[in-house]
């Protein structure tokens, strides 16, 4: 079986990391295995204990990854030339991979909305987050309705792996 993966978007300080750090305890207590990856332009201390990648490890994701524009920081620390290497070795063994901050093709999206103003047009998102209603069809405001979506896609889509 392989890994569902899901984009995290969301304006710049929207809380995209702090949505994902929420949400992790509520998925890995299923035993599902969660990975994430965060895709950074930012250039970024890859010793400073700080930061997101850190942060989403100590959370309890099983490979923490962060990719910017000088360099790659995984938890444990490897060094990975592609973001595709990335997705793939931050995926590994792992049920669910939770991206932040960047769209990849035929990834669904969670959008993390702050103050109940969308970034992505409607027919981009398949589940948004928000405290504030956006007034979507598949809008959650609270990480374990969240993780709620997120398992049943994942059992979905192994059903229909399994299927064909």
């Amino acid at each position: 079986m392989g890994t569902v993966k899901f984009c995290i978007l969301g304006r710049a300080g929207a809380g995209k990391t702090m949505f994902i750090r929420r949400l992790l305890p509520h998925l890995c207590k299923t035993g599902v295995k969660v990975a994430t990856l965060k895709l950074s332009g930012s250039p970024m201390a890859l010793n400073y204990p700080a930061t997101d990648a850190a942060s989403l490890a100590n959370a309890g994701a099983e490979r923490s990854v962060v990719v910017s524009s000088d360099g790659m920081m995984i938890f444990p620390a490897l060094q990975v030339p592609s973001i595709d290497q990335a997705v793939e070795i931050a995926a590994r063994g792992c049920d669910i991979l939770l991206i932040e901050g960047r769209r990849l093709e035929g990834v669904p999206v969670i959008e993390v909305v702050r103050a109940g103003l969308p970034v992505l047009d409607d027919s981009e998102v398949w589940l948004s987050y928000s405290l504030k209603p956006t007034h979507r069809e598949h809008e959650v405001a609270d990480e374990e309705s969240a993780a709620e979506e997120i398992l049943k896609r994942v059992a979905l889509e192994r059903s229909q792996t399994l299927a064909t």
